[in-house]
């Protein structure tokens, strides 16, 4: 069975309202493994007469915007784009529509609504126990991957194979 990702991104039809301000923060990067994901769209505010969106467009960035590619078209009413990364890395994502007049909204410069990171390799995984005196173990750990997440990491240990695995508490200075 094929797990489909589902990210989400609002787009404002409506232009800024006010000064413009502080540009707004990178939105918090969404790490996955899969390489095909539907984003999803819903189009924010009440645009001024004649300013209703026609299509609404995407773009993206493999370069953290310092370029952004034109990747589709879509009716308003369609709700969302199909994604398709040509392999791992950081895909930052831009949504704009444009009126039938042809203007592109939001004018100005490109800020990203949606960052991914795509990251297909599995972790590599070197571990080592040995016994030390006392009757302790001493173990030793080295992950390699693009992405870690830290928080995920769970050592566990049982003493026979009738007993329970139990847990090892990690410090944030042993995962240094």
């Amino acid at each position: 069975m094929l797990a489909e990702l589902i990210l989400a991104m609002v787009v404002s039809a409506a232009p800024p309202a006010g000064p413009p301000g502080r540009p707004a923060p990178l939105p918090q990067a969404i790490t996955t493994r899969q390489t095909a994901f539907t984003i999803p769209f819903r189009i924010q505010g009440a645009p001024p007469a004649g300013q209703a969106p026609a299509e609404v467009q995407l773009y993206v960035s493999t370069d953290r915007g310092a370029t952004w590619q034109l990747h589709s078209r879509v009716d308003p009413q369609q709700g969302r784009f199909s994604f398709r990364a040509g392999g791992d890395g950081e895909y930052w994502f831009l949504m704009r529509t444009m009126d039938r007049s042809g203007q592109l909204r939001p004018q100005g410069d490109a800020r990203p609504g949606l960052c991914v990171i795509v990251d297909t390799a599995p972790p590599k995984l070197q571990f080592e126990a040995r016994a030390v005196e006392g009757g302790r173990l001493m173990a030793r750990w080295r992950i390699e991957d693009s992405s870690p997440n830290l928080d995920s990491l769970k050592i566990q240990y049982r003493t026979s194979p009738i007993q329970p695995w139990q847990p090892v508490a990690i410090s944030r200075s042993e995962q240094a």
